[in-house]
Parts: structure tokens; sequence; C-alpha cells
């Protein structure tokens, strides 16, 4: 397999295919405190300390990043919540190798607010072909 170096850590690409969050954030000399990787991942937008009615200012539109299974996602505020729903509707991205793609069959779901980790902006066309760079979930990937 072909060698990469990230930061002077020489991995296989396929190693680095593989690599969690945790292992590429200890090559990255990134804390593993999850508050403290929002803020690195999110920058001065850090919504995790914003109280809910902060949250709930965000507007149909927005850019944001979603924790979904331990996973973070990019994702678009599709609609605000209706009475009785727990958060907005968002629209999310998919990572395809080393960009993010809008996926053919839309991945709407209705998230709770704690859910959402911070405001971002949107996502930078690369190509053609829908393929995007989301700066802020690079890093990590």
């Amino acid at each position: 397999a072909k060698k990469k170096k990230k930061n002077n850590v020489e991995t296989s690409s396929e190693d680095s295919d593989n690599m969690s969050l945790h292992e590429f954030s200890d090559t990255l000399n990134v804390s593993e405190s999850e508050d403290e990787l929002t803020i690195e991942r999110c920058g001065k937008q850090n919504l995790s300390s914003m109280t809910l009615e902060e949250k709930k200012q965000l507007k149909e539109g927005d850019f944001v990043v979603v924790s979904y299974n331990k996973n973070q996602y990019a994702g678009l505020i599709f609609k605000l919540p209706d009475e009785g729903e727990e958060g907005p509707t968002i629209d999310c991205m998919e990572r395809k190798s080393k960009c993010w793609i809008w996926p053919q069959k839309k991945d709407k779901l209705v998230y709770n607010w704690n859910d959402i980790e911070c405001k971002i902006n949107p996502p930078k066309l690369l190509n053609k072909r829908g393929h995007f760079s989301v700066p802020e979930l690079d890093v990590f990937f």
C-alpha cells in the first residue's frame, strides 16, 4: 500500500482510511476532551456551550455540524421544528473519500438541539460532480 506522512507520522493509505477519530486526533496532538474537539473543529462558532435558546436562533438555510451515532456530519437546517418536535429537520451530507456529497436519497432527520455541535460556513463546491469541501470537518479525515 502507498505510504503517506501525516504530521511526521508515516501510515499506509489502508491504515489511514480505517483510522478512528481518536487515533487521528492523536497524530494531530488534539486534546481528547469532547468540548475541546468541538472548539477545534468549529472554532469560535462553537455552540456546545450555548443555551438552548441561543441554538434556537439558528435559521433555515444555516449549515451546522451534527452528531449522529458518535460521528459528525455537515448538514443544512431544512426546517425549523413544529410544535412538539425536539429540534430542527437537518439534511445531512455524506463523506465520500476525501470530500462530502449530497446523497441521492436525501438524509433528512429531526435532530435534537443537543445534537447540533456548531454552525459552519457553507460547504465549498470542488468540482462539477458535486463534491464539496467542509473545512471545519476535513481536518479529521
